[in-house]
């Protein structure tokens, strides 16, 4: 890595790390003030409920039953604890502190008089209070009873807030905080990284490539604006001073090369005439002779040599390169903010989807209500696979920008109507529409960066592309999880409907200007003669490609969809957690590629270990599924999903590069080769959900958490065994 690369790295952590300190202890000191007003609001909540039960108790007593003798009134205790989530219990106590009557949220109890103190003041109690870093005032109310007929206190009713339950609200706050501080920094960087490539670096490479083309013609630049950088007028303006000056003085050396050729055969022919004359007089009969004979030799010499140096200087002509620079291509970072709008509208129903979908369930004879729960989210991934080949050949034809906006407007159309669905039908044609539309959008973003792209920038612009990709992936993730308590299933999709369209008007203001000159060319990203269904089983005949793709390709897809879009957020909605968590869990599959991608990167990119690679991704998804089986739960949970994670940042580059260099794909062609890779590789982003769902209707959560482990395991063993077959 070089010093200016390692430069930036420090810069970034450095402003990475002065943003997440100032907005850690800002949620610190928010989560303290948030604290203090939810135990007031508690307290006033509770305080009313309190004196309603008290009007109930001073009701009675005015009729002269003591308060000892109160009929149910534990069975009224526990009825008002079901308003109450956040009351660990309530008691009625006499005047000495004795309990009369208590309930909690399991057990109800009459107490006899004088049998037992209240637990309020137990050491039990205190201790769970301090633990939890409050003090008795914040949790415990306290009213008391009066007696009418006599006008004086026979009680009082005790209510106990759960300190767990403050800390846990506290706790919940904080992680939201934490994660709007990641998804805040995420959004930050894209747009800020789309700002500076837009108004700062991209004009600067053109400044750079101008000046190079104006010097090498000795011809001013011509005159631009710059919206934030006024300085680069004033550096253009100096510049083309400067040039008109040099234009002034080599006035003259461009006029003498314009005649010198003419000069130079003559003085040339002269020359020869008079160097003919003294050889034949002969050499060294006069050393005058000779002398002269060596002065018309250097003569020639330099007069050639002068000649060189006219025709090396360039003539006021427009150069070649300047006529390419009519069509010189737009620069790739400028799809990024496109890419994140997009993908980050499309991840808001990812951490709910399938809770969704059971608000449409109907029975179907014969069909257990997992599978059918899989059913929209395996044929999204079908129409996904179908639309990518298709809609690569729709680029190859039309270019990128037509067919982008055609995606985008369908994306936004089937987000719209799925939130509009009424059954799983019509859920299910919905969601078809929308694959459709993010297959063309996904195609044509990548026919945008191989249009706009040398063969050296390619990987650079393809690996911004993908980082754009999980960056709004994340954030779509972790705001629909956190959004969808507040405004609903069917919000989140209209949600995402505003966002394709907010993708569209970035579309517009981006590339429409830049479109007329700088549109891409059909057919320069794939084979000539296009796509057809035969190129699809041509794969058939290479070992190579078909043990990648089957034994390790096709697998990964499978854990990826199945257990992360569709066991976690159901197993998580079983054991009650909270649709916020589920969305922070999943997001960290995403994290884990983002971050840990460039610290591996130095041995993903060593071609003798890229199949080790492969058999190494599929161990760690093997065993981190297997895990399940011992250990379930929500922690679990996060750590499959960070260990899955891991194995992916192994696996997926070196699948894609190890494929690349396979026999079919060079006979067929990078483009074409790939995109027949991804087709046969949506085959488990298909069968993902049906697995996982039909497994977990037969045998449960954790057998089928084993069952795909197992699967996993049996295919990395068998891929690594016909590598071995195959070297032996």
């Amino acid at each position: 890595m070089n010093v200016k690369m390692n430069l930036r790295i420090k810069v970034f952590f450095i402003a990475v790390c002065i943003i997440v300190i100032a907005q850690i202890g800002f949620s610190v000191q928010n989560v303290e003030i948030f604290q203090k007003s939810y135990i007031s609001t508690l307290k006033a909540k509770y305080e009313k409920l309190g004196h309603f039960l008290k009007s109930d108790v001073e009701r009675i007593l005015r009729i002269g039953i003591p308060l000892g003798k109160l009929i149910k009134m534990e069975e009224t205790l526990h009825r008002t604890m079901t308003s109450g989530r956040e009351l660990e219990f309530i008691e009625i106590v006499d005047k000495t502190g004795n309990v009369l009557y208590f309930a909690d949220q399991d057990t109800m109890e009459r107490v006899e008089k004088g049998e037992r103190p209240s637990l309020m003041k137990s050491p039990e109690t205190l201790a769970s209070v301090k633990q939890a870093g409050l003090v008795p005032d914040d949790t415990n109310i306290k009213i008391p009873i009066v007696d009418p007929g006599k006008n004086q206190k026979t009680g009082y009713i005790y209510l106990h807030i759960d300190p767990g339950a403050i800390v846990e609200k506290s706790r919940q706050i904080f992680l939201d905080m934490v994660t709007v501080i990641l998804t805040s920094l995420l959004i930050t960087f894209e747009l800020l990284g789309f700002f500076v490539a837009y108004e700062i670096s991209s004009p600067l490479k053109e400044i750079s490539r101008t000046m190079r083309r104006s010097l090498k013609n000795y011809t001013p630049m011509p005159v631009q604006s710059f919206l934030f950088m006024d300085e680069l007028c004033t550096v253009v303006d100096r510049f083309n001073r400067h040039m008109l000056k040099l234009g002034h003085y080599l006035t003259p050396v461009k006029t003498t090369r314009k005649y010198f050729p003419k000069v130079k055969e003559r003085l040339e022919k002269r020359i020869d005439k008079e160097v003919n004359l003294i050889s034949k007089m002969g050499k060294g009969a006069d050393p005058a002779l000779d002398d002269t004979l060596d002065v018309l030799t250097r003569l020639k010499t330099k007069i050639g040599r002068y000649a060189e140096n006219l025709k090396a200087f360039p003539a006021h002509a427009p150069l070649e390169e300047d006529l390419r620079a009519k069509s010189r291509p737009v620069h790739y970072e400028f799809i990024r903010p496109l890419v994140f709008l997009f993908v980050m509208a499309d991840g808001f129903s990812i951490s709910f989807l399938p809770m969704y979908i059971d608000t449409l369930y109907h029975p179907l004879p014969g069909i257990p209500r997992e599978v059918v729960l899989a059913v929209p989210i395996s044929l999204f991934m079908l129409t996904l696979a179908v639309g990518m080949p298709l809609a690569g050949a729709i680029t190859d034809r039309r270019g990128w920008y037509w067919p982008l906006i055609a995606g985008i407007v369908l994306n936004a159309s089937g987000h719209m109507f799925t939130g509009l669905s009424t059954n799983l039908s019509q859920l299910i044609v919905f969601r078809c529409i929308t694959a459709a539309g993010f297959a063309t959008v996904f195609m044509a973003c990548q026919q945008f960066i191989v249009a706009n792209t040398t063969v050296k920038k390619r990987a650079m612009g393809m690996s911004s592309f993908l980082a754009a990709f999980f960056s709004g992936d994340i954030c779509g993730t972790v705001i629909g999880g956190m959004l969808v308590e507040r405004i609903g299933y069917s919000g989140i999709f209209f949600l995402s409907a505003a966002f394709s369209l907010l993708t569209l008007g970035v579309t517009f203001l981006i590339f429409h200007k830049l479109r007329g000159e700088n549109d891409e060319k059909p057919g320069t990203s794939v084979s000539r003669d296009g796509f057809s269904i035969k190129k699809l089983f041509r794969i058939f005949q290479d070992p190579k490609f078909c043990a990648v793709l089957f034994f390790q390709a096709i697998p990964a897809k499978m854990v990826m969809v199945g257990v992360l879009f569709y066991f976690v957020p159901l197993y998580l909605e079983n054991i009650q957690v909270l649709q916020s968590n589920i969305g922070r869990i999943i997001i960290c599959y995403g994290l884990s590629l983002v971050f840990l991608g460039p610290l591996v990167s130095r041995y993903l990119g060593k071609v003798r270990l890229r199949k080790y690679n492969i058999f190494t991704g599929g161990m760690i998804t093997s065993a981190a599924l297997l895990a399940f089986q011992f250990s379930p739960g929500s922690l679990t949970v996060l750590a499959i999903v960070l260990f899955i994670g891991v194995a992916h940042t192994f696996s997926m580059s070196s699948q894609a590069a190890l494929i690349s260099e396979t026999r079919v794909v060079k006979n067929l062609g990078p483009g074409t080769g790939m995109g027949i890779f991804r087709f046969w590789e949506r085959a488990g982003n298909i069968a993902g959900p049906l697995v996982m769902g039909y497994c977990i209707a037969q045998q449960g959560y954790a057998a089928a958490m084993t069952i795909l482990g197992g699967f996993t395991l049996v295919c990395s063993l068998v891929y690594i065994t016909m590598l071995k077959w195959k070297r032996k």
